[in-house]
């Protein structure tokens, strides 16, 4: 396994940071119990009915809701909710894929120089406001609305604060308590770069081919060609999505003569990289051009999809 600062990882430390984005909070497994009373009591829309703000429509709402749901959905390699604002509009395909890059780049930095994570957490989204190698990454976790009392600039926290989390409560991600030192959060911040490339595999995340079923079920297999868009998770039947979202049962036989990558190799190719300490534009240029590669030449030539059409063709 690689080194994060030197420090070997084993292979349960990675397992586990490698799921890191499903259950940012640590509320529990994110197919658990709590997970789902989680979801259901807080992330789901039914608060608008009395016009109070979701728990998905800003940071407010906490990284879980938010990288289910919300703002922060380029955790999974899928289009966000746009930012601060109360609706589920389509975003862009190219804010999409610029966001999801600034993520993995944010991680990647901080994978290799654990002394990032003593930033101040108001200040470096503040800093990166105007830096677009981030994708835009900023305004997912600092409200543009942001004032002094908003609760990561109201006290001297730290980026620490985005990996830190142990929240016991299901209802909530408020009684929450720090666990573990710099090595687990870099460890974390590993992790989400592997998700997030995982993810991008997945047939109910985004588009690499077409989408197919077998006994009245979607398939989950792995297709290695370039990214021809990124799925927006609340146009989609939940049910349809897991059933692609699953270990998969084929890898295409394309994914040998392809100029993109197959899950298998860039997941390994990602450890190489960070175990020689790859510099940060050369593992960005690999993820652009290999990983998330985009067919598309210019802005023009992409499509601009519906609400429906951005579920997929198979997760209506």
């Amino acid at each position: 396994m690689p080194s994060v600062s030197i420090d070997p990882i084993d292979e349960n430390e990675f397992r586990d940071a490698s799921s890191w984005s499903d259950d940012p909070t640590r509320q529990g497994s994110y197919y658990g119990l709590k997970a789902k009373i989680l979801t259901w009591m807080q992330c789901k829309n039914w608060k608008r009915i009395f016009r109070h703000q979701n728990f998905s429509d800003t940071i407010r709402g906490g990284l879980f809701c938010n990288s289910h749901f919300g703002v922060l959905q380029f955790f999974h390699s899928q289009a966000s909710k746009p930012n601060d604002e109360n609706t589920y509009a389509v975003e862009p395909y190219n804010v999409t894929r610029n966001k999801i890059l600034g993520w993995l780049r944010f991680n990647y930095e901080i994978v290799l120089n654990s002394e990032l994570l003593k930033l101040g957490y108001c200040k470096t989204f503040i800093n990166m406001r105007n830096k677009s190698e981030y994708g835009g990454i900023d305004r997912g976790f600092l409200p543009a609305d942001y004032d002094h009392n908003f609760f990561q600039c109201s006290s001297p926290t730290s980026l620490q604060w985005i990996y830190h989390h142990k929240c016991e409560n299901p209802l909530g991600s408020k009684d929450c308590k720090p666990i573990g030192d710099t090595k687990t959060y870099q460890i974390a911040a590993l992790g989400a770069i592997v998700h997030a490339v995982q993810d991008s595999y997945s047939q109910s995340h985004t588009k690499r081919g077409e989408c197919s079923t077998s006994n009245g079920k979607n398939d989950s297999k792995v297709n290695c060609g370039a990214i021809e868009q990124y799925y927006n998770y609340n146009a989609q039947n939940s049910d349809k999505h897991s059933e692609s979202d699953t270990l998969p049962i084929s890898i295409d036989s394309g994914c040998d003569i392809s100029s993109v990558d197959d899950v298998v190799t860039a997941t390994a190719r990602i450890l190489w990289h960070v175990s020689n300490e790859t510099p940060v534009n050369v593992v960005m240029d690999y993820l652009s051009d290999t990983v998330f590669k985009s067919p598309y030449t210019d802005e023009t030539s992409i499509p601009h999809w519906g609400l429906n059409e951005s579920s997929g063709a198979c997760y209506l």
